[in-house]
């Protein structure tokens, strides 16, 4: 035993001698941040903070280095951007022509890992920038959703001085590759947002559209989420003249349909095992001439928030009646969650 520690004792003096050290224990992910435009729930330590400038866009940053997370939908992406979904190199290699044009792609520097299971890529070159040099890394991961892929990618640079932490680098390979988009749970539940959990019906998909909108689906029949936050929902009532009025302005913003007045008289109260659903059937014509026809379902939480619920038939068709009581079961399971 006293030889095997010995032994233990040269190997650890002879590492410290070469200048090789053992990487530092990473802080535990306890934060977390919903970035509702995209969708994505971010995870961090306790020591960085969200950083969020003038102009809305977000960074990650502790005393030392900042991250600065960067979403780039399918959609937008143009032939002569030659981005394939299946290279995420071929996305590397865009970023650098279009904002890094000065430094042209090493690919024999780029690397390849694999995170908690995510493959990632990874890209690291000194960048001058007002007569200052520093090191500049890109990491990247590729994100396929129902109806929208993209890629999301961290760029990383010190503060000050020229080189990243390593650990700082390290927690940033973690925090890219364990961000969440939406997902149903084993249990059938979802989150809406960061703010309501609910049951999602046996056989039904969810989704977040290309306007990061998220929705249930079965076939042609979609159910569109909104909500409004207790504040909002306080300040609408005092405005309007509640649910029928707050609906007439919903066809407004929803489809440009004005002039839709709703009496408190058309809406219908439906009784669910959870909270009673408020409904609402229209038939109309928006401003370009589009015939609209479906079902709008409200419900109002305990936090004094509202939860909307907007079901049609994207292919033009009668709206199932089993179906509209099937999700207003499922806005019934509706509860809010307790982020604190």
């Amino acid at each position: 035993m006293r030889v095997y520690r010995l032994l233990l004792l040269w190997a650890a003096l002879w590492v410290s001698a070469l200048g090789i050290r053992a990487q530092e224990q990473l802080e535990p992910f306890t934060e977390r941040y919903f970035f509702e435009q995209h969708y994505f729930r971010f995870y961090f330590p306790k020591s960085w903070q969200i950083v969020q400038d003038e102009d809305g866009r977000i960074s990650f940053e502790n005393a030392k280095t900042i991250i600065i997370p960067v979403f780039d939908y399918e959609n937008a992406w143009q032939p002569e951007d030659d981005i394939s979904a299946e290279d995420p190199v071929t996305f590397l290699r865009y970023r650098m022509k279009a904002f890094y044009k000065d430094y042209p792609l090493d690919e024999s520097k780029v690397q390849r890992v694999t995170v908690a299971e995510e493959p990632l890529i990874m890209y690291g070159f000194s960048y001058s920038e007002n007569g200052t040099v520093y090191d500049l890394w890109q990491l990247i991961r590729f994100v396929d959703r129902p109806f929208m892929r993209f890629y999301l990618a961290f760029v990383v640079f010190p503060k000050e001085g020229k080189r990243i932490d390593a650990n700082d680098l390290r927690t940033a390979q973690d925090m890219l590759a364990v961000a969440e988009t939406w997902h149903v749970r084993d249990d059938g539940t979802a989150d809406l947002a960061e703010l309501y959990r609910f049951t999602v019906p046996e056989g039904w998909s969810v989704d977040v559209n290309d306007h990061n909108l998220m929705r249930v689906y079965l076939e042609s029949t979609v159910a569109m989420f909104d909500y409004r936050t207790a504040q909002e929902w306080a300040e609408a009532r005092l405005a309007q003249d509640g649910k029928a009025s707050l609906l007439s302005t919903l066809f407004d913003v929803y489809y440009d349909a004005q002039n839709v007045t709703v009496s408190p008289n058309d809406l219908r109260t439906l009784k669910t095992a959870g909270a009673d659903v408020v409904r609402y059937d229209y038939d109309l014509v928006s401003a370009d001439d589009e015939k609209l026809k479906g079902t709008l379902l409200l419900v109002d939480m305990a936090d004094g928030s509202l939860v909307i619920l907007d079901i049609f038939d994207e292919l033009g068709g009668t709206l199932s009646e089993a179906y509209v009581r099937l999700l207003a079961d499922m806005l019934g399971t509706m509860t809010v969650l307790d982020n604190r």
